[in-house]
Formats: C-alpha cells, structure tokens, sequence
C-alpha cells in the first residue's frame, strides 16, 4: 500500500494535519463484489490454505475529517487493491457511499 495513489493520499493526510486545527483518519478493507452480466458476485482471492486462508480485500478506503477554524471538511477514498491511476481525484468518492 505505500506506493502510488495510496502514498500520494498518506502525503496529503500529513499535509492536512500541518494545516488543520483536528484531523480525524479511518482506513481500512473492503471486500466488494464484481460486477458481471447477470449481476453482482463476489469473488477474492485467498492466501494460504484451507481451512487456514486470508482473504485479500478487492479496495481499501480512507475518511479524512479536518477541521479548521471551527469548519469540518471530509474526504472519502476508494482505491482498488492493485495498480491503479495515481489521480486521486478519480477514487474521491461521496461518504453516502
């Protein structure tokens, strides 16, 4: 995880919290499914074994909450696990979703 988009986004976090009054951070897995012609599955890859396997998360996810001179922003990411567009821009999504 500490390359690409994912580092670009932990620069930016550290840059925010140079700047903001709080800065509160989530990260974590997700596990989402694929989208196929007849709808949605889902299907991970595993390390290891049965029955002792780990599953490999498909996305990981960061909240970004700062605040500011009593103003709250938020940023809220999804990054594919694997190579992906170092824009982050492109994997800002909204906190509904």
């Amino acid at each position: 995880l500490k390359r690409g988009p994912w580092l670009k986004l932990e620069e930016l976090c550290r840059s925010v919290a140079q700047v903001a009054d709080e800065v509160y951070v989530v990260s974590g897995p997700l596990f989402l499914p694929e989208r196929e012609k007849d709808g949605l599955r889902m299907r991970h890859r595993v390390l290891g074994s049965p029955p002792s396997v780990t599953w490999v998360p498909s996305h990981f996810f960061k909240v970004v909450l700062a605040e500011r001179g009593g103003v709250s922003y938020i940023g809220c990411f999804v990054l594919p696990n694997g190579k992906c567009d170092d824009d982050l821009s492109r994997w800002l999504v909204p906190l509904e979703n």
